[in-house]
């Protein structure tokens, strides 16, 4: 015989006991409390409903009363609203476009953050022979690079992309034998190396990993850090930040900032990923250092390593007031390179470059953090000097991502002629070279419980757009390409997050999600112009010497070739 345990009485929840008043209550009971509602209390009941519904209506006929509106466009979940009003309003359709379109970019953001980095595709260079590159006719885009789905948001003015593009184009079918550069300037929309992080990743994987690009020696602001870029700030450098105009002569250098001491500044970068470094060396391959720097008569000297070797000492000094780089050929591997002022004077610099010696994309991510646009422009830099430092990087396409700091005090004549220079200077470095304008990000502000669109932000994008087409660049709208008005709201509210609290910045999510719209509209852009030119006449396979020219004013001596023997 059998015995079992009686099971142990169900611990009591806090609504347990209101469920058992509601089961006690049979339908019936309820049918009778429904019955015996009194007429004049039914007829109350419809009144003031009705008033209600009149009282909504009224806040969208009166402007007056509009403040009173449960629902606006653009804006979260209400109760009820969402299923009856919005579209009693005829704003329904809207609504559900703009959520599913929220939808889609969080779905992005969450891709985003579960995919594994992407894999470095090394791109082999095919030296063409002199009679094949006569000969050589733009072949159609694999179909596996394809843009299968057309962005919401597309490139303005692509067709001035057209001298980049031929050289994305040279790099894609491997006759293009050194990196393609990209320099991207921006203000704090760029900080962490969020945007650029991300659009450097997408490339790079399509098209090659030829290296980080430029950084400077010194933060000009704590958000100012590269993603796969290791740095410490060792010793006193000072330094002077172009938004501060503590130059008198103007010279920031490529980044904005300029540092300099008489002994003790010093800087350490560690560049690449372990296990990269040792694949690619032992199948022959290099990596680039630069030192860039300024000369004076008085100038000091700057001791240079390489995993704690010396590389070289550079001397500053010289006749007149210059600028001048140092460029170090080493075997490639996840190195450690140091910069450090050892004396005989005031050295001074601008910065350093890392890079690949390979075919492939360099996204250089100039962060100019708290900068408004006039800060970029002939009012704070020189410009031949920022000149000659644009021609030494060999960049071939210039991205420019101003105007969050402009929104305070907002004047549409006085940015309409600070971004006109901003855009002159960037031109006149080499008119050849394409450009491209990426509008604001939406700012939002706190209305109640509303989150709103600056009022100043559409006219600046608008402007923006106006300014950069007229200046012969493209221009791609993230304003836009973010949901336009109100999006910072729901950037804020989607998940995950992808606007910052302070509604003007972005998070790392947003920062993937945008990098990854902007790469899918340059990409569409590239894919059209292949297409156009399917059998047309490729241009010339540009040389070595063509694609990192050497200026002999801002050359000070040729490359250094590192054999591994320390000097």
């Amino acid at each position: 015989m059998s015995s079992s345990t009686p099971p142990p009485p169900r611990p009591e929840g806090l609504l347990d006991g209101v469920a058992e008043v509601a089961d006690a209550v049979s339908l019936e009971d309820a049918g009778a409390l429904v019955g015996e509602v009194e007429p004049a209390a039914a007829r109350r009941l419809g009144v003031s409903v009705l008033t209600m519904l009149s009282c909504i209506m009224l806040t969208y006929f009166v402007p007056a009363f509009q403040w009173a509106q449960p629902w606006r466009e653009g804006e979260g979940y209400v109760p009820f609203w969402n299923l009856i009003g919005r579209e009693f309003m005829g704003q329904g359709a809207q609504a559900v476009e703009r959520e599913e379109a929220q939808r889609e970019l969080e779905a992005l953001a969450r891709a985003a953050a579960e995919e594994p980095v992407a894999p470095r595709v090394r791109v082999e260079a095919t030296p063409p022979l002199e009679q094949e590159e006569a000969q050589a006719r733009y072949p159609a885009l694999a179909s596996a690079d394809a843009v299968r789905d057309a962005p919401k948001v597309g490139v303005e003015g692509a067709s001035t992309l057209e001298p980049f593009f031929e050289q994305l184009t040279l790099l894609d079918i491997g006759r293009r034998s050194t990196p393609l550069r990209v320099s991207h300037w921006g203000d704090s929309v760029l900080g962490n190396d969020g945007i650029t992080g991300a659009i450097r990743d997408r490339l790079q994987a399509r098209f090659g990993d030829a290296g980080h690009g430029f950084h400077l020696l010194a933060q000009n602001n704590p958000s100012y850090r590269h993603r796969g870029v290791s740095v410490d700030y060792k010793g006193e450098w000072r330094s002077c930040y172009v938004i501060n105009k503590c130059k008198a002569d103007r010279r920031y250098g490529f980044g904005g900032l300029t540092v300099w001491s008489s002994g003790g500044g010093e800087t350490r970068f560690r560049f690449g990923e372990p296990g990269e470094g040792e694949a690619l060396q032992d199948a022959g391959g290099e990596d680039r250092f630069e030192v860039w720097y300024a000369t004076a008569p008085k100038g000091g000297d700057l001791r240079v390593k390489m995993d704690r070797e010396v590389l070289g000492v550079i001397s500053t000094r010289a006749e007149t007031d210059g600028e001048a780089r140092e460029v170090y050929t080493v075997p490639a591997g996840p190195h450690e390179y140091g910069v450090r002022a050892v004396g005989g004077g005031s050295a001074r610099a601008f910065g350093v470059v890392l890079e690949h010696e390979r075919p492939g994309i360099v996204w250089d991510g100039v962060a100019l953090i708290g900068a408004f646009t006039s800060r970029f422009s002939p009012k704070y830099f020189d410009v031949e000097h920022f000149r000659r430092q644009f021609r030494m990087r060999g960049t071939e396409l210039s991205v420019l991502m101003f105007g969050g700091n402009d929104l305070n005090g907002f004047n549409a004549d006085r940015y309409r002629g600070t971004l006109r220079a901003t855009l002159e200077m960037v031109r006149s470095a080499d008119p050849v070279k394409s450009c491209l304008v990426i509008s604001i990000i939406d700012h939002g502000e706190r209305k109640g419980a509303r989150i709103v669109s600056r009022p100043q932000v559409a006219s600046m994008v608008e402007l923006q757009r106006s300014e950069a087409l007229t200046a012969g660049c493209a221009f791609f709208d993230a304003y836009a390409a973010m949901g336009g008005e109100g999006s910072m709201g729901r950037w804020n509210r989607s998940s995950p997050r992808l606007g910052s609290g302070d509604l003007a910045h972005l998070t790392h999510h947003g920062h993937q999600v945008l990098g990854e719209l902007f790469t899918r509209a340059l990409l569409a852009a590239y894919a059209e112009f292949r297409g156009e030119r399917v059998g047309a006449a490729l241009p010339l396979s540009p040389s070595a010497e063509e694609e990192a020219p050497v200026d002999p004013a801002v050359d000070a001596s040729p490359s250094t070739r590192f054999d591994g023997e320390p000097r």
